[in-house]
Formats: C-alpha cells, structure tokens, sequence
C-alpha cells in the first residue's frame, strides 16, 4: 500500500513539475501575475540618450531613437491598436514645471509630433515578442515644433505618447500604467531628455 502512495505522490510531482514547465517564462508573464494591467501599454524597451546636441557635435549625436513595444491589457499577443501618437513639450528645469516660452513670455504647451500606424509595428521584441518600432526623430525636427520658442542653452524635452486601440479607447499616461513596476516598466508612456542648444 505504501509503493502505491509513493508512486501517486510521485506521478503528482512529475506532471506538476511538466506543467510549470511548459509555462513561458518571458517578463510579461510575471507582469500579468504580478500587477494590474486592466489598460494597455506602451513599454519603453530602450531610451533615447539622456543628453542630446542640437548641432549634433560635442555631447551625443542629435539622433532621439525610442524603441517600444505595445501591450493589450487583456494579455493578447497580438494587440489590436490603430497607431501610436508622439507629443512634444519643452521646459526650462528637470522638474518638467517650468514650461518654455516664447519670445513674448508666453508658456509654450505640448504639441502634436507624429503619429505611428499600427502598420509599422511588424517586428516581435525580443524581450515578450510583442509588436515592436523604434521611433526616431532628430532634435531639430522636434524643436522645429516651437518655431517662436526662447530655448535656454540647457532644454528638457518631454516626449509623451499616446495608444489608440481598435475599440477607440485611448492610453497614456494619465490613465494607464501608474500600476507597472519593474526594468522594463518604469515609465511606459513618457521619455524625458536634455538638449544642449549650441549658441
């Protein structure tokens, strides 16, 4: 009776240890055991340089690339989202209060950048397989936007996204992602940087 018990204990052992097994052990997994993700994501996966030139000489290259993947809060593989959307505000301070002005002494909001179709986003990332871009812009295409702007020589830039998924709900970060944690998971709507403007 006792090989009996010991051969069920074992055989329960053996297909618990099968099971768990074939789980994946990608980041995201943990993520949807570990947190809320009631909204959909945009996951920075590799930021831009913290410090840029204008000029594109002295400090880093002015190339801003921003590689993200998006994820859909009901743990989809394949989320259904029509584009992502940039935004683009400047400041004077790394606090992100003290917005830029103008040459009148007028603050200077955030304005519209560009918008990325659903379409580009062909490639899985590496990290969950999920559908990946890598968003590129020059800092002088981005300060282009602010034509009237008094930019100090130290600028911080605020790039801000938005997802737009098929249902027409939208996410950013007002609304989702307070809840995320972890290396990939930090802050997965906004990127924040320093352009140094050369006089």
């Amino acid at each position: 009776m006792k090989n009996i018990f010991k051969s069920i204990l074992i055989a329960i052992v053996v297909l618990g240890g099968l099971y768990s097994c074939s789980d994946s052990d990608l980041p995201i997994d943990t993520l949807y055991n570990e947190v809320d993700t009631s909204g959909s994501v945009i996951r920075i996966l590799e930021d831009a340089d913290t410090q840029l030139n204008i000029s594109g000489e002295g400090i880093r290259s002015n190339l801003r690339n921003i590689l993200v993947e998006i994820q859909q809060g009901d743990g989809s593989m394949t989320p259904e989202f029509l584009e992502v959307r940039v935004y683009i505000s400047l400041f004077k301070n790394t606090a992100l209060d003290e917005p830029v002005e103008d040459d009148d002494g007028n603050e200077l909001g955030e304005l519209y950048f560009e918008t990325y179709p659903a379409a580009l986003f062909v490639d899985l990332s590496d990290i969950n397989g999920l559908p990946e871009y890598l968003i590129s812009s020059t800092t002088s295409e981005m300060l282009a936007l602010f034509p009237t702007a008094d930019l100090p020589n130290f600028t911080y830039c605020k790039t801000r996204m938005e997802l737009e998924m098929s249902d027409g709900r939208v996410w950013s970060d007002f609304n989702s992602g307070g809840a995320l944690s972890g290396p990939y998971f930090s802050a997965p709507f906004t990127s924040r940087s320093v352009i140094r403007i050369n006089e």
